[in-house]
């Protein structure tokens, strides 16, 4: 059976040539279908109970898009300014990307990380990196102490050997062009809506308050009008919109 296949593969080369081109050619024209999926839970049935659950935990406290930021100084451990400048930067900086969950920030610079000291009438409890980078050996001292008194700080925002520090950083789910200043459109400012006349900015309202001023008769108009006509001045005459002008007080009536 075997030998068979390929003998009739062998014995004709063109036809089999031509019929992988051709196969070849019309898997190069489905590239236009490929869609790029960076979310691998995109993949799961959306209608099961457990994946419904876990996408409502995940959308409440976050924590399905976690990336980590590794600071490492080669030359000795971070407890210096030039570092703890570094990961107290880019914790910073992070925060203003969009889709960041801001709440889910973590590093030894982030006002969230607490340093908590019991004694035997109250608990004292502060930022770890109390205000500014520490710049003397007594508060970079200080500051080493407190990461290392809490086991849950080593291995997680600094290693054991005090080596590398951790930025840790939690993405919201981000759809391209979703947000502003990544290609969405922004909102219209009040002010610049546009008029009648196609116009945007304040000078669209100013022009459109002038024309409306314009369908109503002027003081001299209703005077010359009325000394014409002899009429009394609560005569009513069509004005240029289609409602009726008094001439006594230029204004539309019912």
């Amino acid at each position: 059976m075997m030998k068979r296949y390929v003998e009739k593969i062998v014995g004709h080369p063109y036809l089999v040539i031509f019929s992988v081109l051709l196969i070849t050619l019309f898997f190069f024209t489905q590239f236009r279908n490929l869609q790029m999926m960076f979310d691998p839970k995109s993949i799961l049935p959306q209608n099961h109970p457990y994946v419904q659950l876990n996408n409502k935990i995940e959308e409440a406290f976050g924590g399905s898009r976690v990336v980590v930021i590794g600071i490492h100084n080669k030359k000795g451990d971070i407890f210096n300014p030039a570092t703890l400048s570094k990961v107290k930067g880019i914790t910073d900086d992070v925060k203003k990307i969009a889709g960041i969950k801001e709440e889910n920030v973590v590093s030894i610079s982030d006002r969230k990380i607490k340093y908590v000291v019991g004694t035997e009438d109250q608990i004292k409890i502060t930022q770890l990196m109390d205000g500014e980078v520490p710049t003397t050996p007594e508060g970079l001292s200080e500051l080493k102490k407190r990461v290392y008194s809490n086991d849950l700080f080593l291995n997680s925002l600094v290693s054991k050997d005090g080596t590398a520090a951790a930025v840790i950083v939690d993405f919201g789910p981000i759809v391209p062009g979703e947000w502003e200043g990544e290609g969405a459109p922004q909102a219209q400012r009040p002010e610049e809506k546009t008029g009648s006349n196609g116009k945007k900015g304040k000078g669209a309202s100013r022009q459109e308050s002038r024309s409306n001023r314009k369908l109503l008769p002027s003081k001299q108009q209703r005077k010359k009008k009325g000394g014409r006509s002899g009429r009394g001045v609560n005569q009513i005459q069509p004005a240029a919109h289609g409602r009726r002008v008094s001439r006594e007080s230029g204004w539309p009536t019912h």
